[in-house]
């Protein structure tokens, strides 16, 4: 029997207790779960928005530094579908080392840019036909979503159709 001395807890109120401790510790851990979950989402949109801008930037460089054919009277950009070849200065691979032949190719079935870079761009072996082969590339980028590439020559300006935006660029035209 219980008397006005007795300190301490029923079996009922500690279990009482334990179920409110238990609610509150759910609704904390769910509270957090989303949290982390949120940040997770805009992370990998932070480094896709980083990618997408890394990618027009240097497109955009390398389309300004494009070299104009003095024989050809033309500016030196070949671009069809998922493939895009400059004669360019702005080399990424080899830093202040002059003309470059930088190639980037669209792989639809991995999803991936890859990008090349040929000091030698003045060799017969990358003519209007030369398509390197993915093995010869490095990966530009991941997961890029659908690219295409086209070249007016009368306008002289590069259309990238990239993540569902048009996008163009227009060269230094001597």
């Amino acid at each position: 029997m219980r008397t006005l001395t007795d300190r301490g807890f029923t079996l009922l109120e500690v279990m009482v207790a334990m179920v409110m401790l238990t609610m509150l510790a759910s609704m904390v851990y769910s509270v957090l779960h989303a949290g982390i979950g949120l940040a997770e989402k805009g992370e990998a949109r932070l480094v896709e928005l980083q990618q997408e801008q890394g990618l027009i930037a240097l497109l955009q460089r390398q389309v300004r530094s494009c070299r104009y054919g003095e024989v050809s009277k033309k500016i030196d950009i070949m671009a069809e579908g998922g493939l895009l070849k400059i004669i360019t200065r702005a080399s990424v691979l080899f830093p202040g080392g002059g003309l470059v032949l930088a190639v980037y190719r669209y792989d639809s079935d991995h999803n991936r840019i890859y990008y090349l870079e040929k000091r030698d761009y003045y060799s017969a072996d990358y003519g209007e036909d030369y398509v390197p082969d993915y093995s010869e590339m490095m990966v530009l980028l991941e997961d890029s979503g659908e690219v295409e590439f086209t070249y007016d020559d009368e306008e002289d300006t590069l259309h990238l159709k990239y993540l569902g935006q048009e996008i163009e660029f227009r060269p230094w035209s001597g």
